[in-house]
């Protein structure tokens, strides 16, 4: 995800402080910066499905692989001043992958949004080591 500020040429999703972005060679997530990222799930490649979303009332952004939720990357901080609109975001380095999007008009997700409903209904999000929080909030695996 990026917000509007997220410059489109020359960053992939999580280079700048303006996105978050799970890169498929690593499974690193970056979040504000291309140097600076943590282990966040399996790599992804050619085949997969991978998912991003957000949890509304609990304002925590997850990813999927394959239909299977890999775990929350970032809770959004909801202050006025630092809380912008999210728009979805791709980053490829090559002119050589086809991408699919779907955003639900018309098509089922490979996820069920429905599940992701009921596990942070069950369980409060868990924040990882690889989300940069702000220094209020706690860590845990």
């Amino acid at each position: 995800y990026g917000t509007s500020c997220f410059r489109l040429s020359g960053y992939e999703p999580g280079w700048t402080e303006d996105s978050i972005g799970y890169h498929s060679d690593d499974g690193r997530l970056f979040f504000g910066s291309g140097t600076d990222s943590n282990q966040f799930g399996p790599s992804y490649g050619d085949g997969d499905v991978v998912g991003c979303g957000v949890h509304i009332p609990s304002m925590s952004v997850f990813f999927t692989k394959n239909g299977n939720l890999i775990g929350t990357a970032y809770i959004i901080n909801t202050e006025p001043r630092t809380y912008r609109q999210l728009y979805p975001s791709i980053g490829l380095d090559s002119k050589e992958f086809t991408v699919h999007a779907s955003f639900g008009a018309g098509q089922t997700f490979v996820f069920d949004v429905n599940k992701a409903e009921r596990l942070y209904e069950a369980y409060p999000p868990p924040l990882r080591q690889s989300a940069r929080l702000s220094s209020s909030q706690e860590t845990s695996e």
